[in-house]
This record gives structure tokens, C-alpha cells and sequence, in this order.
């Protein structure tokens, strides 16, 4: 009898050390209990069988566990993420001496890198979502969010050689990071509302934070557009100029002299007769436009969304293109709903 219980033990100790078994939780959302397993001696023998295991159970911890890091630091992570897409649109500059766009390609690969770090964050997020439930028009509009379109089209742009090619390029990064807001921002907001839908202290902070991110979004696009209305303009002013040619207005391409364009395109001092610039001649005057150093332009940038935002964007100056009056009537409207939506939390949390 005992020896039949040694070999029995025996038999067990060599089980455990052979597998390693998560052990038996309960899941927190459907009260099962889950018991996962990973046998180490199906590994191949060229991958490390404790790197492998440890990433399984932080993995496993992650998706199965009701911890700080999964219930709170996970969604705040991914609702820092969304503000990460803005910073492409401060890749671009200008060089106010030669008349060109150059491009900071260090900021690009920055980006890039921190752009991929939270998507990371965000798809653990869908695991454990979609492990609990799953929703198809969820996983769609994360499927959309989640796609690594600014990075695909960063990596052209670094790599462009010719300036033609990389003004089309430069453009399709703009409509990337527009198409990837819309949904970026329902997911977020899904999110909030998943896991603070009782917490009013949380949706009014929450709003709060749109407000303050709608500011560094509307300052990206407004430092992004100014560089595009001063392109438009050397366009037209080559257009009656011998010698100005069908340049691209790439830095890496520029050969002739293009100081007359200064007399087309004033932007130090304001004259509305030879050329408008309407809500953007402030960025170019200013010269952040011209600005290499990112915390510059950005807080610069940032700064003018959060004062027009709050003002409602009663001292914009408009010139009448059509393009930018939807900007600035987006503008105001998104300032408008924030507006209210955080006096309205406010309210009901003070009641409460």
C-alpha cells in the first residue's frame, strides 16, 4: 500500500515539474473556473521554456486577473494612446530661408515607436474583452483603430527620394490619422463608459481629458494646415513665374533661389491683398512652422487649441476658403459639445 502511494506521488511530482499549470482561477466575469496549462516538453529545443513560461503567465495574469494593472492601468493606458496619432502631423517643417519643407525624420521614428508601444496596451485590452464577451461591431471599430496605418506611411515617407512623391505621401498621413480618430475615439469611449459607467467623478475627469485632447488635436491639425496653405501659395506664385519650375518644394530637391517668393507669400507681416492666410497666418508669423524643437511646437501649437477651444473661437480670422471654414466650424462645435458635456457631469456629480 505505501509503495503503491510513493509511485503515486512520485508520478504527480513528475507531472508538475513536466507542465506548468496555471492555477484553478474564477473568472471575473462569468464565475468559471479556468485552469490553463502549457506543457514544456512539447517546446522546441531552441526556445528557452522559462522566458516562455513567464511571458504565459504574465500573459494569463493579465487576461484572467482582477488586479490594478488590468481593471485600471490597462484602459488608462489606452486612452493615453489616442493622443499619441497628433504628433505625426508635426513631422513636417518648414525652412522659411530656401522656400521648402524638410522633414524630422527623428520625430517620425519617435512616434512611430510610441504609436506601436500602445497598441500593444490596447490589443491586450481586446484580449480581455473579447475573452468575456464578444461584440462584432466592437471588434470591428477596434480592428479599425488598431491598424498600424501612420507607421506604414511614415516608413514611405522616410524612405521617399523624390519631392513629388513626397507631398502625395505626406497627404495620405493626414487622411490616416482623420480616418483613425473617428473610431479611436468611439473605442476610448466605449471603454470609459465600460469600465466607469457608475463612477461620476470618472466621467467628468474623463471629459475633462477630451477637452484637453481635442486641444492638442485641433493645434496638430492648425500647425499641419499652415504648412499646407504656405505650399498652395509658392504653387500659385510659380505658376507666373520663369524659372520657378514644377518644383515639389522638397528641401532635398530645391536648386534654384525661391527668395522672391517672399513677395507672393508674406508671412512676417500681414497683407491680405497679395495673399490670405486667414486662422493659420498666426502659426507662420510666429514661425513655429520653422521650428525643429518638438516641445516648442507643440506647446506652442497646443496653447492655441486650448485658447480657442475656450473662447469658441471667437478671434479667428477667416479668409474665406472653404476648407478651413469646416475647420474652424468643426472647431467650434466640438468646443460647444465638450463644453457641455463636462458642465453637464459636473452638475450631476455635485447633486450627488
Amino acid at each position: 500500500m505505501s509503495r503503491a502511494m510513493n509511485l503515486k506521488d512520485s508520478t504527480l511530482k513528475r507531472r508538475r515539474r513536466s507542465s506548468v499549470s496555471g492555477e484553478s482561477h474564477r473568472d471575473a466575469y462569468s464565475g468559471a473556473t479556468v485552469n490553463v496549462s502549457v506543457s514544456i516538453e512539447k517546446l522546441p529545443g531552441n526556445i528557452d521554456g522559462n522566458i516562455l513560461v513567464k511571458s504565459f503567465r504574465y500573459l494569463y495574469h493579465i487576461l484572467y486577473s482582477k488586479g490594478t494593472f488590468s481593471n485600471y492601468i490597462l484602459p488608462i493606458m489606452c486612452v493615453i494612446g489616442i493622443s499619441i496619432d497628433p504628433f505625426f502631423l508635426f513631422i513636417p517643417f518648414v525652412d522659411d530661408t530656401k522656400k521648402c519643407v524638410g522633414l524630422d525624420k527623428r520625430l517620425g521614428f519617435t512616434a512611430g515607436i510610441l504609436r506601436s508601444l500602445f497598441d500593444l496596451f490596447y490589443l491586450l485590452y481586446i484580449a480581455r474583452r473579447t475573452r468575456r464577451r464578444f461584440l462584432l461591431h466592437l471588434f470591428s471599430i477596434d480592428l479599425l483603430a488598431i491598424l498600424p496605418l501612420p507607421q506604414v506611411v511614415i516608413s514611405i515617407v522616410i524612405q521617399a527620394k523624390e519631392g513629388s512623391e513626397l507631398l502625395y505621401t505626406i497627404r495620405l498621413l493626414k487622411l490616416c490619422v482623420i480616418f483613425q480618430l473617428v473610431p479611436r475615439f468611439i473605442a476610448i469611449y466605449e471603454l470609459v463608459a465600460d469600465k466607469f459607467d457608475r463612477a461620476t467623478w470618472a466621467r467628468a475627469t474623463f471629459n475633462l481629458f477630451l477637452f484637453i485632447l481635442a486641444g492638442h488635436v485641433f493645434g496638430s491639425f492648425w500647425y499641419f494646415f499652415a504648412i499646407e496653405r504656405e505650399i498652395e501659395c509658392w504653387k500659385e506664385a510659380c505658376l507666373s513665374q520663369t524659372g520657378c519650375g514644377q518644383g515639389s518644394f522638397y528641401c532635398c530637391d530645391i536648386l534654384g533661389d525661391y527668395r522672391f517668393l517672399n513677395g507672393f507669400c508674406p508671412t512676417k507681416t500681414r497683407d491680405t491683398t497679395i495673399y490670405d492666410f486667414g486662422i493659420f497666418y498666426d502659426a507662420l508669423q510666429s514661425g513655429v512652422v520653422e521650428a525643429t524643437d518638438f516641445p516648442q511646437k507643440f506647446l506652442h501649437c497646443f496653447l492655441w487649441g486650448l485658447k480657442t477651444l475656450s473662447s469658441f473661437g471667437r478671434n479667428l480670422q477667416l479668409s474665406g476658403n472653404g476648407l478651413e471654414s469646416f475647420f474652424a466650424t468643426l472647431l467650434i462645435l466640438d468646443a460647444l459639445v465638450l463644453f457641455f458635456l463636462f458642465i453637464g457631469n459636473i452638475k450631476v456629480y455635485l447633486q450627488s
